[in-house]
């Protein structure tokens, strides 16, 4: 059984990562996990001494102490993700008959029922876009393995209480976030026009998680490995854009720009010496941005290119999020997918460092 067990484990993180298109449900049997204080059924993932995880039927990343572990067994249940009504119905009853649920492209939408209408097309026009930059962009994604929950709560204190029982620490800061361990999106409205077509106040939060959940469950970004923070946060700040996440709207060039992570970018980089000088440290360790997130946006956004600091900033941006269209640029279209197995992350940050010093000479000349 143990050996069992590590096949099935590898056979799951295929599956999850995407990296095998030909594992599917049908290759291989559910295992059931009895715990201590309870059950669970799914792919396991890892299987350690200390700590077992496991993928299930919804998407969730379920885990768990090994010494929980009472028994398990390989079912004659297929592995395959939960279907739509499945998903909907459990949904419904874990937040109440106050909220309707419905089906938006890749997404399960729930929210207040006078409000799931407009919710339901905002997030499908930010998927569009999403879809529209990385096809214009070559960047090849997969079809998102599980539906995409995204749950709209119609209070303060409704998120509140979700986020504490899901064990998600929020300050009051928090308009919303991205689990990836749910794999669902938790936000809440503030405004008292639940109808209003035009984004209000969360509109950014929304972008911004829709952008995490997308890159996550299309293969851009990888579920199970530690990945660098500026590639993250970056591509979710640098969709905050509406020239970006909208481009059939908003056309103009200035648009594509995120005016408030710019302003950031010129405080923090004065000069061309400073982006230089600072490039290593920014590309291979999260402490800097763990000092001060928003830092993480900044290597994202896209000032136009030209000389001295806003030159260098933008070749930079050219290397890592929007990659020539032309023969030339193609290779640096793999290089922010952080999930990419060939790359290790300091392997990834030395390519990047030279292509982008190989740039700055033709933008700054």
């Amino acid at each position: 059984m143990r050996i069992s067990v590590i096949i099935y484990r590898t056979l799951g993180l295929l599956w999850l990562v995407g990296l095998d298109t030909t594992v599917n449900g049908q290759d291989f049997r559910e295992l059931e996990v009895k715990t201590r204080t309870g059950s669970i059924s799914g792919l396991p993932i890892s299987w350690g001494n200390d700590q077992v995880l496991m993928l299930r039927s919804d998407g969730w990343l379920a885990e768990f102490p090994t010494r929980e572990v009472v028994e398990h067994r390989i079912t004659d249940r297929n592995f395959r993700p939960a279907q739509a009504e499945e998903m909907a119905k459990a949904l419904q009853a874990e937040l109440g008959p106050s909220y309707r649920t419905a089906i938006a492209g890749p997404f399960l939408i729930v929210a207040p029922g006078a409000s799931l209408p407009v919710w339901s097309e905002r997030f499908l026009a930010l998927y569009g876009g999403f879809q529209n930059y990385c096809a214009t962009r070559q960047i090849t994604l997969r079809q998102p393995p599980f539906l995409m929950p995204a749950i709209v709560f119609r209070t303060r204190e409704e998120f509140d209480t979700y986020s504490q029982r899901y064990g998600h620490p929020v300050t009051a800061s928090t308009l919303g976030y991205y689990s990836l361990v749910t794999n669902r999106i938790a936000l809440y409205e503030f405004s008292a026009s639940e109808n209003n077509s035009e984004f209000f106040p969360t509109a950014s939060t929304l972008i911004h998680e829709a952008t995490h959940q997308a890159a996550y469950n299309t293969g851009i970004h990888d579920r199970l490995a530690e990945q660098p923070l500026w590639t993250i946060e970056g591509l979710a700040m640098l969709f905050e854009a509406p020239g970006v996440y909208d481009s059939g709207r908003f056309s103009q060039p200035e648009s594509r720009i995120n005016s408030t992570r710019l302003m950031g970018f010129r405080q923090f980089f004065p000069d061309a010496q400073s982006v230089s000088d600072a490039l290593p440290i920014l590309l291979t360790d999260d402490k800097y941005f763990e000092r001060d997130p928003d830092r993480a946006g900044l290597l994202h956004d896209r000032p136009p290119i030209g000389g001295g600091a806003l030159g260098r900033a933008g070749a930079l941006e050219a290397v890592i999020v929007e990659p020539r269209h032309d023969a030339a640029g193609a290779g640096f279209v793999e290089i922010p997918r952080a999930g990419n197995p060939a790359f290790a992350a300091e392997h990834r940050a030395i390519v990047i460092i030279v292509q982008v010093e190989l740039l700055l000479g033709d933008v700054d000349s």
